[in-house]
């Protein structure tokens, strides 16, 4: 499988190397998710780490090759991505030479490590059952008394890339592991945003509403996974309106990515009571977004139109007059009423009665100006919820 390389290489912290397959071992560039063995062997001083020079360019192993004899003298990494990289230059110990391919759907579950001040032997073994030869030798010279290490990361991972040492030959070696499949939790595969029709009220009422991220898997990472999220909304998502969808791109995705940044790096769902003093349709704006560990939801923004059947129109934050939800949208930006909804006397009316002035009532007469401006300048209902949030708490 291709893992596309969104993010650069990562400069990595060796403290994390000494931890033992520790699930967000704390190391400088490596996502939470990722499991990081001990490494084996004993010279220490021509490091390399696969996954930090080449990012996801060197993630998911398909391939091994080796020069070997008593020792292992070179070693030839070839990734998913289609990477090679290289490591140690023969030293003595270049006599015999091996491939092991790792066809698609398999995957390293196992690794039998031989040496003590070298990397002397290696052996592999896969998720279903299959095994590579030994790679390698019984030690000797530099390695003469190799100890025999196993390295498993556990149910549900696999070993996809590695790290250690080399310089003649291979002196230390180290496992990078994740989620099986050799994918990244932090690699979208699909954002879509749409409206969700929340409560229906006929009169004023109180309603706690959410704000923030949740994620189906505990292997997401949320600040790598935040940065590719906003990214991949920036390049363009999927808006879904009730009855067709549309690709979003341009103006209208790199301001909402720039709007929803910091939210994407969240991990919870928080609630706040909010306060609509008239009846209606709310609807909630919720961004979908699927990775290779599962699918996570971002919600923040909430508006209302009469009722069920007058959906917004627009994208989050783009509606021409922010009391009309059911109603054109501002500069051009994706409109998905149909047209038999366009066709409804209600089409661009706005609602008789606004909850956010009413819940503004008790303010200044200032304040209800500057809010009032504020509407003019194009804040969508949402934008204005979360400011009316704000200012709640801090008065």
């Amino acid at each position: 499988m291709s893992l596309p390389s969104k993010i650069g290489p990562m400069m990595v912290c060796l403290l994390c190397m000494a931890s033992w397959f520790v699930p967000g071992a704390d190391c400088a560039g490596y996502p939470e998710y990722i499991k990081v063995s001990e490494m084996y062997g004993g010279v220490r001083v021509h490091k390399f780490d696969d996954f930090a020079s080449h990012g996801k360019g060197a993630w998911g192993i398909q391939q091994f090759d080796f020069r070997t004899k008593t020792r292992i003298g070179i070693m030839l990494v070839t990734y998913s991505s289609g990477q090679k990289v290289g490591h140690g230059r023969g030293g003595g110990s270049n006599e015999n030479s091996g491939i092991f391919k790792i066809n698609e759907g398999e995957y390293i579950t196992k690794v039998k490590v031989v040496g003590t001040q070298r990397v002397s032997g290696l052996q592999f073994y896969l998720n279903n059952g299959r095994k590579s030869p030994y790679f390698g030798g019984g030690g000797g010279g530099n390695d003469p008394n190799p100890a025999t290490h196993w390295v498993e990361p556990g149910e549900g991972y696999g070993i996809m890339s590695v790290f250690g040492h080399a310089d003649e030959e291979m002196d230390s070696i180290g496992f990078l592991s994740g989620p099986v499949g050799g994918k990244l939790c932090d690699q979208i595969s699909n954002v879509t945003g749409t409206w969700k029709a929340d409560v229906y009220q006929n009169g004023g009422f109180t309603r706690e509403i959410s704000r923030g991220t949740t994620h189906e898997s505990s292997q997401t990472n949320s600040q790598t996974w935040g940065t590719e999220t906003t990214l991949e909304v920036s390049q363009g998502f999927t808006y879904a309106g009730s009855e067709t969808s549309v690709s979003v791109s341009n103006t209208w995705s790199q301001s909402t990515s720039e709007s929803y940044s910091n939210l994407f790096s969240e991990t919870v769902m928080t609630t706040e009571t909010m306060e609509f003093s008239t009846g209606g349709q709310l609807w909630a704006w919720v961004f979908t977004i699927v990775d290779p560990c599962g699918t996570s939801t971002t919600m923040r923004d909430y508006v209302m139109t009469r009722s069920l059947a007058e959906t917004p129109c627009c994208l989050v934050g783009w509606a021409a007059d922010v009391y009309t939800q059911f109603g054109p949208c501002a500069n051009g930006a994706p409109n998905l009423c149909t047209e038999e909804q366009k066709a409804s006397p209600n089409y661009g009316v706005q609602m008789a009665d606004s909850s956010v002035i009413d819940y503004m009532g008790s303010r200044t007469q200032k304040d209800e100006t500057e809010v009032s401006v504020g509407f003019r300048r194009g804040l969508s209902a949402g934008s204005l919820f979360s400011f009316l949030a704000v200012r709640a708490i801090l008065l």
